[in-house]
């Protein structure tokens, strides 16, 4: 977007709808009404020729991308606010086209109840652990050793790559912890992510030399660790995307990535009991035992 702009009160109306975000003693829904009265006042305020796509309403994608890469950063470090930014989620969610009739960003009609832009400002957090920009440290995180064995679950030692390692390490975790919470409560369905973490299961068949690069920069450790947040937080989330089954075992046959055969299942379930049998770091092997028996509470008609 073009920087040209005066954003001043833009950034003030944000400010002040990230605060609303934090603040425990409003309720849910009172603190949708205000992040949705500040983007409104955002959008009166904008300059005409503040827009991405012509036909945009002016000021409309900056304040939605600001507020939700802040709205991230939130979830990132305090897992504590997860259950209450998701109940303010559903209560922006439920607004609808309320009060936004004809807006419109990047070329698409407005809608609260497709919370507009934050899918892609999460697609975009989903692309591995990455170093926090308040650490100072910017080179990728996987080039180090000192920060991918800080990844990986060993304490950090006193140097910038292993203390920026072990805090991209827990804002990962908390990442993956807020989605599969927001999927388990029904605020938003991230199905996708859960998903593709648990076909990721199936590499540990294979020989570490054979896999192909993951998405936690082929660090086991943290790959099972996510893996365990999915199925102990949305657990029955998983459980229920399995179809068919009967005589068919091609499982190839189901192309959808957020449906997969029921044989599937136990698969991953025997490759998780396996990693929780075997050797390697302690947290990955807590991990797994914890995983097994979330798949075994989850799996129960």
């Amino acid at each position: 977007m073009n920087s040209r702009y005066d954003r001043t009160r833009a950034d003030q109306y944000i400010n002040a709808a990230v605060a609303a975000l934090r603040d425990p003693t409003l309720s849910p829904g009172d603190a949708a009404n205000q992040v949705i009265a500040l983007c409104r006042q955002a959008v009166v305020d904008a300059d005409p020729a503040d827009f991405m796509e012509p036909g945009d309403t002016p000021g409309l994608s900056y304040f939605m991308e600001c507020l939700w890469g802040r709205f991230l950063e939130i979830v990132v470090e305090d897992p504590t606010s997860h259950d209450h930014i998701i109940a303010i989620i559903a209560a922006i969610e439920a607004k609808g086209t309320e009060g936004c009739d004809g807006w419109q960003t990047y070329s698409s009609p407005f809608d609260w109840a497709n919370l507009p832009l934050l899918r892609l400002e999460i697609r975009e957090s989903m692309n591995g652990p990455e170093p926090a920009v308040a650490d100072g440290y910017y080179d990728p995180l996987w080039r180090d050793p000192n920060s991918r064995d800080a990844l990986a679950g060993d304490p950090p030692t006193d140097s910038p790559p292993s203390r920026t390692g072990a805090h991209a390490r827990s804002r990962w975790l908390n990442l993956n912890r807020f989605l599969a919470r927001a999927w388990e409560l029904g605020a938003l369905d991230f199905a996708f992510y859960g998903m593709a973490f648990m076909r990721g299961l199936e590499a540990f068949t294979q020989p570490p030399e054979a896999r192909q690069w993951s998405i936690t920069l082929g660090i086991d450790d943290l790959e099972i660790e996510t893996v365990a947040i999915w199925l102990c937080v949305a657990g029955g989330r998983i459980y229920e995307c399995r179809v068919g089954g009967g005589g068919d075992r091609n499982w190839g046959a189901i192309d959808d990535i957020e449906r997969y055969h029921p044989d599937r299942w136990a698969q991953w379930k025997s490759i998780l009991v396996g990693i929780s049998n075997g050797g390697g770091r302690q947290n990955m092997v807590d991990a797994a035992k914890a995983a097994v028996e979330a798949m075994e509470a989850s799996a129960v008609e």
